[in-house]
């Protein structure tokens, strides 16, 4: 019989509940120290991981300069010469313009975006002036009508 039992058959037996809260004591104390422990290994381990060389990466750009910044980019350590530094920074900068021109992104569509926009918009404001010249037009035209139909009433009489 444990000291838990003892207590629990014998509430009065007041040294068996001190031993066993001692118990219950210590192994809530290993538990925490092996959770901080877990939480060490966890906060060591956070990051990026290689697959193809375990490599990890806890800096954000020296792992987009492993992996690439593209699903579709291979791994330095997959690449030739990926030791390279200035030959890696070329092909993830090319990778990048190419995503960029897959999603119509670049530089060039953005200005043609840009123009075309603008031409819509001055294209639009030429139809509207046309609108209002006819309108004023349209007016004169009827005030000239009204004027020249007076003249009449008047020559007419």
């Amino acid at each position: 019989m444990n000291y838990k039992e003892q207590a629990d058959l014998c509430p009065e037996n007041a040294f068996a509940q001190r031993v066993y809260i001692r118990e219950i004591e210590q192994e809530l104390s290993t538990l925490r120290a092996q959770l901080a422990e877990k939480d060490k290994k966890l906060k060591e381990q956070q990051g990026w991981t290689c697959f193809h060389c375990g490599a990890t990466f806890t800096d954000e750009k020296c792992a987009r300069e492993h992996f690439g910044t593209q699903q579709i980019s291979e791994p330095a350590c997959k690449i030739q010469g990926g030791a390279i530094h200035g030959i890696l920074e070329a092909l993830r900068d090319a990778e990048e313009q190419l995503a960029r021109y897959y999603q119509e992104d670049s530089d060039v569509c953005r200005s043609m975006h840009a123009m075309t926009t603008k031409h819509a918009a001055q294209l639009r404001r030429c139809e509207e002036l046309g609108y209002e010249r006819g309108l004023i037009a349209a007016v004169d035209g009827e005030r000239l009508q009204s004027q020249i139909s007076t003249a009449e009433e008047k020559g007419h009489n």
